[in-house]
């Protein structure tokens, strides 16, 4: 007998799950009142998802358990059930200062997230510079922009020498190691 083919494409999950930081910082603040009072008010922007967005402003403008999922329409409160038995399932019964940390944690690891997709697009951009404009010259300009010369160069090259400049400044600074008190911030 001949063996069946594999299957081209996996079935769906039968229950959402806590796929990245975006989701789980959502379904920490929604299943954990002392996470929710960690997170900043300006958390809703660092979710791609709207309807995860707009779950999380309901949750961080009353932070009172009671009603506040009456701020949502009927679809987002199923997505905060799921969310909820999400958060039951697949994390850990946290104390409340472990919900605080995980929740730091989660916005930690989006910010870092959006970092490299920056540095990555900086990266696509020098590189496309480099494949346009005279060989070397970017590099001499970009060194010339560091070190904070006055010596004159191409006008045209200065965009491309900045974003040099930018990519160096963002990698070291990704790559750098955060002191103690600045990565519980």
């Amino acid at each position: 007998p001949i063996p069946a083919a594999p299957p081209t494409a996996r079935p769906a999950p039968s229950r959402p799950t806590l796929a990245g930081p975006q989701t789980a910082l959502v379904a920490l603040a929604v299943a954990y009142p002392a996470a929710a009072a960690a997170i900043d008010q300006h958390a809703p922007g660092l979710i791609d998802d709207a309807e995860d967005s707009r779950i999380l402003a309901a949750r961080l403008s009353l932070l009172a358990d009671g009603e506040w999922t009456a701020l949502l329409p009927e679809p987002s409160r199923e997505r905060v059930h799921q969310l909820r038995h999400c958060a039951d399932s697949e994390l850990p019964p946290f104390t409340d200062d472990e919900a605080r940390e995980a929740a730091r944690d989660a916005v930690a690891r989006i910010n870092s997230q959006r970092q490299r997709e920056h540095l990555r697009l900086l990266s696509f951009e020098v590189a496309e510079n480099d494949r346009q404009l005279p060989h070397g010259e970017v590099a001499k300009a970009a060194a010339a922009l560091a070190r904070g010369d006055d010596d004159p160069f191409d006008p045209e090259i200065l965009p491309a020498a900045d974003a040099v400049v930018q990519v160096r400044d963002r990698a070291v600074a990704l790559h750098a190691p955060r002191p103690a008190a600045a990565a519980q911030e």
